[in-house]
């Protein structure tokens, strides 16, 4: 693992603090705005603790996001991204561990192309299990941390919109 307060680091502190403020927002196009930017950075990041799978998992992400922003519910876009997913898997492999971002991109992948709202944050919960594993085995001090919040996040904000629409149902 590298030192807490290594450059690559950093990044991770500040692609963490990003996707944060990302997931704590109702709305679906701020949301994948600020996850695109969050990629971005994430993208450097793994790169540089050579987590490669997740570097190219990021990438794809990043593009993934600004996609679904355009082209939401499109099964069209949704397939090209699987197969963008599938071909990282295929030429990133090393162990089982490489895996786990490409699975937690493709549950990420469904919630932004074929759902939204409540049942994308929860495909969301699931993802950033798969990417705490990650993370602890990469050594990213940014993405475990990261990961941990937004889980209880995504979580948090899957309460709030189930509220708001029991609110709006009740009115």
């Amino acid at each position: 693992m590298s030192d807490w307060l290594s450059f690559e680091q950093i990044l991770g502190y500040v692609a963490s603090f990003v996707l944060i403020l990302g997931y704590g927002i109702k709305s679906d196009v701020k949301t994948k705005t600020i996850l695109t930017v969050s990629s971005v950075i994430f993208t450097v990041h793994f790169f540089m603790l050579g987590a490669f799978a997740a570097a190219a998992v990021c990438v794809v992400n990043a593009i993934r996001n600004v996609s679904s922003i355009y082209l939401f519910k499109s099964k069209n876009m949704f397939y090209v991204f699987v197969l963008l997913y599938l071909c990282i898997a295929i030429f990133t492999y090393e162990s089982v561990i490489d895996l786990l971002p490409v699975i937690a991109a493709f549950l990420t992948c469904i919630g932004m192309f074929l759902l939204g709202g409540i049942k994308f944050r929860m495909l969301v919960v699931i993802a950033t299990l798969l990417w705490i594993i990650h993370n602890l085995y990469f050594g990213s001090i940014g993405g475990t941390i990261n990961s941990v919040i937004l889980f209880f996040i995504s979580s948090t904000t899957v309460i709030r919109l189930h509220m708001d629409k029991r609110n709006s149902e009740n009115v």
